[in-house]
């Protein structure tokens, strides 16, 4: 997970938060929200497609990316606020609740974290630390 934060002037805040996840049948889900200034965007990548939600002073858009016959083909829904988005498209609703919670928790497992540069077994780094403990003896 990525977290970071920008103060910009005038009490101005920049929050954005990055993770992937692997889903119970292996394939990753990749979710970036950000906060700015109350602005709150949420970018979704899931099983080829991709999810935009924005939120504002306006309201909520919620944009569906999906391939269609090798096309990007996009789908909006606007509404005023969450109760008009469940009113009038449950469907998008459900969708806009998975993703837009400030905690968003998957049914999912954390990518593993893959070690930088090549990994020494343990006991070789054991011998090294007792070696550098061991008392020197004056040289005669």
């Amino acid at each position: 997970m990525v977290v970071g934060g920008v103060a910009g002037g005038a009490g101005n805040v920049q929050i954005r938060v990055s993770t992937t996840f692997v889903n119970g049948n292996g394939r990753s889900t990749s979710i970036t929200k950000t906060n700015n200034n109350g602005v709150k965007e949420t970018t979704v990548n899931e099983d080829g497609k991709t999810i935009k939600i924005h939120e504002d002073a306006n309201g909520i858009a919620v944009t569906i990316t999906e391939k269609k016959d090798g096309k990007d083909v996009s789908e909006t829904t606007k509404a005023k606020d969450k109760e008009t988005l469940k009113k009038d498209n449950p469907k998008v609703y459900e969708i806009y609740e998975k993703y837009s919670k400030e905690d968003v928790r998957l049914n999912a497992v954390p990518a593993p974290i893959r070690p930088r540069g090549p990994a020494q077994p343990q006991r070789q780094v054991e011998k090294e630390k007792k070696s550098e403990e061991a008392p020197k003896t004056p040289e005669k």
